[in-house]
């Protein structure tokens, strides 16, 4: 990872599926969903670094837990999950100071206010999260996502998207989307009394799919 430009340090997971050992113990409950009631096994979290060409770098984190169950119930955050996102933030200044030279920025789609604030005490380390909420801080009645794409486009790129194996996806097709990106700087209340600019970017397709399929949409 050393001497490369950017270190890109994205947290993901995976549920491993113990269904087909029934001698194993001390599992949890994964893979619970709407059509599932959940299989034993395992929640595998970890650490994969590449490079701004997307080349994988390595894996300096890989952690597993035993989840007791569903969380996250009536839309609020999983406490669990959150924790989770926050030790691989908190990592990043050590993992920053070994690959000095080297951009470090930490990818997560925790968005929920802590990682924002813990951010800039850290000083060496970029963070980028994907955007779920819409807030409506200060005088924005629009909201953020209503801010930013009102912004003019500042790029246009191809993105290849693969063909979704899941059957109620919608747009599941292979494609080269094309997207439109946009971001404008924006005032983040990080306490009652402190506002800061951050960046917000979207990301999105401007032509609609045929099918009733779903365009791409994010924001950052």
């Amino acid at each position: 990872m050393q001497g490369q430009v950017v270190a890109l340090r994205f947290q993901g997971g995976s549920d491993l599926n113990f269904t087909a050992r029934p001698d194993c113990k001390n599992l949890g409950e994964t893979s619970r969903n709407r059509s599932s009631s959940g299989a034993p096994g395992l929640r595998m979290r970890a650490i994969l670094v590449a490079n701004g060409d997307s080349l994988p770098l390595g894996v300096p984190r890989v952690e597993c837990g035993a989840p007791p169950g569903a969380a996250g119930k009536n839309g609020q955050p999983d406490e669990r999950k959150m924790r989770r996102w926050m030790r691989g933030l908190l990592d990043c200044p050590e993992f920053a100071a070994r690959i000095d030279g080297t951009r470090a920025v930490s990818l997560m789609e925790g968005d929920f206010f802590e990682p924002f604030a813990v951010r800039r005490q850290l000083g060496n380390v970029d963070l980028l999260i994907r955007a779920t909420r819409d807030r409506k801080p200060g005088e924005e009645p629009s909201g953020l996502f209503g801010k930013v794409r009102g912004e003019p486009v500042r790029q246009r790129l191809e993105i290849p998207v693969e063909r979704s194996s899941d059957r109620n996806a919608r747009g599941q097709e292979a494609r080269d989307a094309r997207v439109a990106s946009r971001w404008c700087a924006v005032d983040l209340p990080l306490s009652a009394r402190q506002e800061k600019p951050v960046a917000l970017v979207h990301v999105g397709e401007e032509e609609k799919l045929g099918d009733g399929g779903e365009a791409l949409e994010w924001f950052c």
